[in-house]
């Protein structure tokens, strides 16, 4: 077991070039590796990043305060992504890609809530209709990544999108 402090060559542990050291962080007292390369011949010593990325992530966001109410750039936590899914702020769910970015994909949202768990490893939430924006429940298919292949459950979304379809309708002439 390392020991805080230990300095080892970065490829003895997996990761690429340079050395590595075995630190904990000062907030929430994570232990970790951290890798650090040197950028010139004969380098000042730096003292590498302690903090671990959720730590580093949430004294980010209480410098800015452009995600708060009241700034001229906050749109309500709610974003769209250049592939046209919707995200949402939450910094604090599992699947938040700190220290990247602390917003998580909406319909990974409501089809978590909806079913009063998280979303199993290796499995993606599908929209039935292709429409990636249309995040109602009735819209979303929870499958394995293996069996998100369009060739694979061509029938079994037709079969619930014609269901979701005659509910609609009938919907439509109730009104």
């Amino acid at each position: 077991m390392p020991q805080l402090g230990d300095l080892v060559k970065a490829s003895t542990i997996g990761y690429a070039g340079g050395n590595a050291r075995y630190v904990k962080c000062p907030i929430c007292g994570l232990e970790r590796w951290i890798c650090h390369r040197r950028q010139r011949k004969n380098p000042p010593p730096i003292e590498p990043i302690k903090l671990c990325p959720k730590c580093r992530m949430n004294q980010w966001l209480e410098k800015r305060d452009y995600h708060r109410d009241g700034h001229p750039l906050w749109k309500g936590g709610r974003n769209k992504t250049r592939f046209g899914y919707i995200r949402i702020f939450a910094p604090d769910h599992p699947r938040a890609n700190l220290p990247h970015s602390p917003y998580v994909f909406e319909h990974i949202l409501v089809w978590e809530k909806a079913h009063n768990q998280s979303l199993p490893k290796g499995w993606v939430i599908h929209h039935i209709n292709g429409i990636k924006d249309d995040n109602r429940l009735k819209n979303l298919l929870a499958m394995s990544r293996n069996g998100h292949s369009p060739s694979l459950n061509v029938k079994a979304i037709q079969k619930r999108l014609r269901e979701v379809e005659a509910e609609l309708a009938q919907q439509r002439m109730a009104i």
